[in-house]
């Protein structure tokens, strides 16, 4: 059973990491995770320019030119500048922009209501259980997928039935 919970955790880290990787339609264009978060970063704080961008989401510069460029030309995004200093690049969303947006929140709106309406069904020791798995799992990070040695008798020690260093014989896929 514990190496089943293992197979189910990284399982749903690859779907995380493929769902992120592949386009979504929103308002009758096919958006990339990236674009949509873009949008919505230049919502929530209307007045950044580039550079505090780039400091925000983590990305360089030039990204953040690309992507408001790409954005700009599918008019979802406007760029801009202000009076007295037409060196710094600013956005504002569309009303196309604004309604892409939406779209993206209600669409995670539903799958969070679903997890939602799950959590409430479960009594006070199942959530203590989940956090503390979870609490558990966060300390861990960052972990690597493996074969997994729940089972195995030689687990404490480390070993295989060689007297080997189990490590030298697993299978590790580490995508960091």
């Amino acid at each position: 059973m514990n190496c089943k919970v293992a197979e189910k955790i990284f399982e749903i880290m690859k779907m995380l990491l493929e769902e992120q990787k592949k386009p979504r339609e929103y308002g009758g264009q096919l958006l990339y995770h990236s674009e949509v978060a873009f949008l919505d970063v230049v919502h929530r704080f209307p007045e950044m320019n580039v550079s505090e961008m780039s400091n925000l989401l983590r990305i360089t510069k030039g990204a953040v030119t690309q992507l408001s460029v790409k954005l700009s030309k599918k008019e979802l995004l406007e760029i801009y500048t202000k009076d007295g200093n037409k060196k710094e690049k600013y956005f504002r969303l569309t009303k196309a922009g604004e309604g892409v947006r939406e779209e993206h929140l209600s669409f995670h709106e539903n799958s969070n209501r679903n997890l939602c309406s799950y959590l409430k069904t479960l009594d006070e020791n199942e959530m203590k259980t989940i956090f503390d798995f979870l609490s558990h799992l966060k300390d861990c990070v960052p972990f690597c997928e493996f074969d997994c040695i729940c089972s195995s008798q030689y687990e404490k020690e480390g070993e295989n039935e060689n007297g080997s260093d189990i490590v030298k014989h697993k299978q590790f896929i580490c995508n960091a």
